[in-house]
C-alpha cells in the first residue's frame, strides 16, 4: 500500500513523457513494475523518458509488470486523485484470454479502478537511464520543451529548499543523453524520480 496523494503525483509525473502517437503501441502507457516492496513507473516517447520509484508499505503480492493505457492513467488520476486513503495493488490470477496480459487493479478502499492493460513488451528502460554517479560534462544541444516540461514536471517531486526547487543536471557530454533529477525529494515514499532527454541529433 502507499498514500494515494504519493501515487497520484508519482504517476501523473512518469505518466507525462509516455508517446502521444506512436506505432510502438506499447509505448501508448505508462508501465507499471511491481518487484519486492517497490512499485516503478516509467514513461517514454522515445526522445525523453520518465521514471519514479516508490516505497510499498510491505512487499507486493504482485511480482509482474503492466503496461497501463493513457486512458487507464487518466481514469487512475480521476478516481484517485482526491483521496486521502491508502491505494493497494490486485492483479488476476490469469489473463481473460490466452497470451493477454493479466488484469490490473486499484482501489483506495472505496473506489476500485481496472484500467486497460497494453499488450506487449515494454523496451529495456534501465538501458537508457544513466548511473547516479555518472560523471559530468559539458552538455548537448536539448529540446527546449521537453527541458521546460522536465522541470515542470518534476517540481511536485521535489522537497523546496530555501522557497526553490532545486534539480540536479548529469549530462556526460554531446550525443549522450541528459538526466534531470530533483536535489531533494518531496516524500520519503518517492524512492528516485527522473527524467532522461535525449540530445537533438545534429
Amino acid at each position: 500500500m502507499i498514500s494515494a496523494q504519493i501515487f497520484t503525483t508519482a504517476l501523473k509525473f512518469a505518466a507525462h513523457a509516455a508517446a502521444k502517437k506512436d506505432v510502438r503501441f506499447y509505448l501508448l502507457g505508462t508501465l507499471f513494475e511491481f518487484k519486492d516492496d517497490t512499485l516503478t513507473l516509467v514513461a517514454t516517447d522515445g526522445a525523453r523518458l520518465a521514471y519514479t520509484r516508490l516505497q510499498l508499505d510491505a512487499s507486493s503480492l504482485i511480482e509482474d509488470q503492466f503496461i497501463v493505457s493513457t486512458a487507464g492513467v487518466r481514469q487512475v488520476l480521476v478516481a484517485l486523485g482526491k483521496s486521502k486513503g491508502r491505494v493497494s495493488f490486485y492483479a488476476s490470477a490469469e489473463p481473460k484470454q490466452p497470451g493477454k496480459p493479466r488484469a490490473l487493479s486499484i482501489s483506495d478502499g472505496t473506489s476500485t479502478i481496472l484500467p486497460a492493460v497494453l499488450d506487449g513488451t515494454y523496451p529495456d528502460w534501465r538501458r537508457v537511464a544513466p548511473p547516479l554517479d555518472r560523471e559530468n560534462k559539458p552538455a548537448p544541444h536539448l529540446d527546449a520543451i521537453y527541458l521546460a516540461e522536465a522541470a515542470a514536471a518534476l517540481a511536485p517531486m521535489s522537497l523546496p529548499y530555501k522557497a526553490a526547487r532545486a534539480l540536479d543536471i548529469n549530462a556526460h557530454g554531446p550525443g549522450y543523453p541528459v538526466v534531470f533529477r530533483p536535489a531533494a525529494l518531496s516524500d520519503p515514499a518517492i524512492k528516485e524520480a527522473a527524467v532522461v532527454v535525449s540530445p537533438i541529433r545534429a
